[in-house]
């Protein structure tokens, strides 16, 4: 479930990562702009979802003039870390677990159509795992290799150890103060 709060340029993400998600995110994003806003905060807490909306989600934030603090409050897994990991200011709250899990594909269909759907999901994965290698401290040699270490594929590390690897800037979560013109702007 994603709910928005206009007077504090806050979305929160609490569930999986889907296309309706994706769709209020970037209605958000729009509206947010059209208003003149130039920072929002995002709060995730997500267990993962659709690549896809993920994907969609952080075009909305990497096309956008506003600056995003996104921030990891619970779980954040799979497409819920790729998110956080593209956030121009990164947060984890002192209690947020983060799990890294090794890219995978499925796809249904003729044997044709799947080696079609093949080339064209590793080839946007592909670039979503890219951007997420770019932001951390670690190589996808290194990430891949821990995710192998488990027999799941999954990766689990605290919020300390999210720092460590570069997946955030801070463990703790964005303040907001209000200023004179009753604005809310976020404190880093």
């Amino acid at each position: 479930m994603a709910e928005n709060s206009a007077s504090r340029k806050t979305f929160v993400i609490s569930g999986n990562f889907t296309e309706k998600l994706a769709g209020a995110f970037q209605l958000f994003v729009s509206a947010a702009e059209e208003a003149g806003e130039t920072e929002a905060v995002v709060y995730v807490n997500s267990r993962g979802g659709s690549t896809a909306a993920c994907a969609a989600m952080i075009s909305a934030m990497k096309t956008s003039h506003m600056k995003f603090h996104v921030c990891a409050t619970g779980f954040v897994m799979s497409a819920g870390l790729l998110f956080l990991s593209q956030g121009d200011v990164r947060y984890a709250s002192e209690f947020a677990t983060c799990m890294y899990l090794k890219a995978w594909l499925s796809t249904v269909g003729d044997e044709d159509e799947l080696k079609e759907d093949i080339k064209y999901l590793r080839m946007a994965t592909g670039r979503l795992m890219r951007a997420f290698f770019s932001r951390t401290k670690k190589t996808a040699k290194w990430w891949n290799g821990k995710a192998a270490e488990s027999r799941s594929g999954m990766f689990f590390f605290a919020a300390k150890q999210a720092m460590t690897y570069g997946v955030v800037d801070s463990v703790s979560v964005p303040h907001w103060e209000k200023t004179e013109t009753s604005e809310v702007k976020a404190l880093g």
